[in-house]
Order: C-alpha cells, then sequence, then structure tokens
C-alpha cells in the first residue's frame, strides 16, 4: 500500500502521523459517527450524512408520533457541493 496513490495525499499521511502519536487504529471507513449515518459514493463524488435514526428515537421518545410534521429552512435534499483539488 505504500506506493498507493490514497497515501500520497496530504491528509491521510497527517492521518497516519495522528495514529502513530496516539492510541488508536485504523478501523476502516466510518458509516456511523457520534450518531451521524455516514455514505459515500466514491465513483460519483458525493458523500452523505443524516441524522434519521435519532430523529427518530427523539420522536420515539417524547412520544411525539402523532405530532405534526413542520418543515426546515432548507429542502430535505439540500446538497453542498465542495471541489477538492
Amino acid at each position: 500500500m505504500a506506493g498507493s496513490p490514497l497515501l500520497q495525499t496530504k491528509a491521510l499521511r497527517a492521518f497516519c502521523g495522528v495514529l502513530q502519536l496516539f492510541a488508536g487504529k485504523d478501523m476502516g471507513e466510518a458509516s456511523v459517527f457520534v450518531g451521524v449515518e455516514i455514505s459515500r459514493d466514491r465513483a460519483a463524488c458525493i458523500l452523505t450524512i443524516s441524522q434519521q435514526a435519532a430523529a427518530a428515537a427523539l420522536v420515539q421518545k417524547w412520544n411525539m408520533e402523532d405530532a405534526k410534521q413542520r418543515s426546515t429552512p432548507l429542502s430535505l435534499f439540500f446538497q453542498v457541493r465542495v471541489m477538492l483539488t
């Protein structure tokens, strides 16, 4: 893997340095982090994050399944596009 283009990125080299500095291990690509669901489509360059499960748990916890839904300031499928160079 030492010759792979992935290791040549600054971000990955920095991450590897952090793992050497602190007690940690690379557990692969994250699918959930602090309650935020993460999914990636590398081919389409899309990163999706969602807190749908956390929101559903709160609704159930506070017994609000029958409450009226309200819209949010952002549309349901709001997209942020960032060009990485």
